[in-house]
């Protein structure tokens, strides 16, 4: 699993996370600069971004990370960094680093990455809510003999994982912010896992009732 890093532009520490690959395709590592550091995730000390003591292979990847960062933009499918830089050309190195990290920010918020559990447990209903109509095919698989749950149930999988994702798509469409997008699906983790404690309580119950 790749380290993970946090960022701190002058005194500001930016709240996502990022691996090696997205500190060169922020363009973080391009230019010497003092105010640009960081530090590995466990770690107190911060240290100059261009400076810091990455791994073997990772400092021979930041000694190359100009002509590399190229390639390493085509094959990050979240983020247009192209268009960031062409945007920011003008700027100077603070403002341009500034920007991108807000404008990677903006394309896929950090909350995308985390299990939503109001997806995976409220699956369909959920999905409207949010714009999202195809959920509503579990209601039909669910009549079909013998696999309708398992269907169902991998359906919901899919959803508690990428549900995230699919959201916020639509909520960008939509004209949505990163905030408020993160506060709406922050209540409905909750509800959903309200729900997976209800319903497991209840299969308790049932289980018990049989069991007498």
């Amino acid at each position: 699993m790749p380290n993970k890093y946090q960022v701190k532009i002058e005194e500001t520490i930016l709240p996502q996370l990022y691996t090696f690959d997205q500190l060169i395709d922020a363009g973080l590592l391009d230019e010497v600069d003092e105010n640009i550091k960081v530090r590995l995730i466990g770690d107190s000390t911060w240290v100059t971004a261009r400076s810091f003591p990455f791994s073997d292979s990772e400092s021979n990847q930041a000694n190359n990370c100009v002509s590399a960062s190229k390639s390493k933009r085509e094959a990050f499918a979240h983020v247009r960094t192209t268009t960031i830089y062409n945007e920011t050309m003008e700027q100077s190195p603070n403002q341009a680093s500034i920007s991108n990290i807000s404008q990677l920010q903006q394309e896929y918020p950090p909350i995308i990455e985390v299990w939503n559990w109001g997806a995976f447990s409220l699956s369909w209903i959920w999905g409207v809510f949010n714009g999202l109509y195809w959920p509503l095919i579990i209601i039909v698989i669910n009549f079909i003999p013998y696999v309708g749950v398992i269907i169902s149930l991998c359906i919901c999988v899919l959803l508690g994982k990428n549900g995230n994702l699919y959201a916020w798509r639509k909520a960008r469409q939509k004209g949505d912010t990163v905030e408020h997008f993160t506060f709406i699906q922050s209540k409905w983790n909750t509800a959903g896992q309200i729900g997976v404690v209800v319903f497991l309580l209840l299969l308790l119950v049932l289980l018990m009732i049989y069991a007498l």
